[in-house]
């Protein structure tokens, strides 16, 4: 997994009794930002200066109201370039070892699977994806489904989406060859851009190419309580920058396109449902932080408990006359041999449980896709295995 690229805001992090020795506005003007991605970060990192007491850099227009959130405050002084900034020069992006496998979402979801698993964070999991993350929360569910509880789509990449629903919209904003078009306007950002940022838009480009099926190939995830927030306010585009069409139909086609498709996706389920925010563009989480936790925290309580541990339900005979028997109440996991009283497990891990009257632990096996096929029974060093019948 990849660290987030760590750009940092002119005195980050600022503690509260330093605030009133800051400058009122850096002595030379910061660096114009071309990049989305790094303009919302710098915005990101000022907007929690501004919420700690800093003071504003610039003076409101005469008779003009101002922005009053820290978030809006923050994006007006780093477009009137008043926050200095620097950017760590990294190969690739973060700190992360370069990446060995074509970044796929479904290599990226069985990664991430494999990273929490590593850091002993067991299911079930609440997940939230932005942009790119939204394919890849969807991927890591369909082939995680009894991991998952809830999804929290923030302003995702369509992943519902066809080549011929990308045709509408280049043949609706007047343009010919509209992938290639689309790829030249951003060569130019992206060449300035880590190595880590253009490996992973040319692995988008590629998918796109390609119809969006990757997207969809793994299936999809379970029926789970879920939040999709879309965001209605056009992304302006960088100075310089011509786009090859008309802009406002475009993102409008693409827009209307979208809601249709998430709408789709939302009614298939009674515990799923679409936001429509006119006050953000892509990035919500940073516009609008309230309404993504808002979200978040509604998914949360209505998300099931503890479903992956249907998995581990079922007889596993140790021996013709020894059957293991492993139920589930709610959240709790027991098991009960053949003429024993029935005993709670309590997880050591996602798969390994034990149990407290006694020295004895239970290591559960897993096909690939995390079918739970035996156990294996641990006492006094010795190790009996059982397969899994019903």
């Amino acid at each position: 997994m990849e660290d987030a690229p760590e750009y940092h805001t002119e005195s980050v992090p600022v503690e509260a009794t330093d605030v009133a020795e800051l400058p009122a506005a850096p002595a030379e003007p910061a660096p114009a930002i071309t990049s989305r991605f790094l303009f919302v970060d710098v915005a990101a990192l000022r907007a929690k200066q501004l919420r700690r007491g800093a003071r504003l850099r610039y003076d409101a227009e005469p008779g003009l109201p101002g922005p009053k959130k820290p978030e809006r405050q923050a994006m007006e002084e780093v477009k009137r370039c008043l926050v200095q900034y620097t950017v760590p020069i990294w190969r690739g992006v973060g700190k992360s070892d370069p990446a060995t496998t074509q970044r796929t979402v479904k290599q990226i979801a069985t990664e991430l699977h494999d990273l929490l698993a590593k850091l002993d964070a067991p299911p079930p999991y609440v997940l939230v994806g932005h942009s790119y993350g939204g394919p890849i929360i969807h991927t890591f569910g369909a082939m995680f489904p009894r991991e998952v509880v809830g999804l929290v789509y923030i302003d995702p990449s369509d992943f519902t989406q066809t080549e011929a629903d990308m045709q509408a919209i280049y043949a609706k904003a007047g343009m010919t060859n509209g992938h290639d078009a689309i790829a030249s306007m951003t060569k130019p950002a992206l060449a300035a851009a880590p190595a880590g940022l253009r490996a992973e838009y040319q692995e988008i480009e590629r998918v796109e190419r390609g119809g969006f099926v990757e997207y969809r190939e793994a299936g999809d995830p379970p029926d789970v309580p879920m939040s999709i927030l879309l965001a209605g306010k056009r992304e302006p585009l960088a100075p310089g920058v011509k786009f090859p069409g008309d802009a406002d139909l475009y993102f409008q086609t693409t827009f209307d396109q979208r809601v249709e498709h998430f709408s789709r996706l939302t009614r298939r389920s009674a515990r799923a449902h679409l936001v429509l925010t006119s006050a953000s563009s892509h990035f919500v989480h940073v516009t609008e932080p309230d309404l993504v936790t808002s979200e978040i925290r509604a998914v949360l309580s209505a998300a099931t408990p503890r479903p992956e541990l249907e998995r581990f339900v079922g007889d596993y005979p140790v021996a013709p006359t020894f059957v293991m028997t492993i139920t589930r109440d709610g959240d709790k996991l027991f098991v009960q041999a053949t003429r024993q009283p029935k005993f709670q497990l309590y997880a050591d891990s996602p798969t390994v449980f034990s149990l407290k009257v006694v020295d004895v632990k239970i290591e559960f096996e897993t096909d690939p896709a995390g079918k739970v096929t035996g156990l294996v029974f641990v006492q006094n060093g010795v190790r009996q295995r059982a397969p899994k019948t019903k």
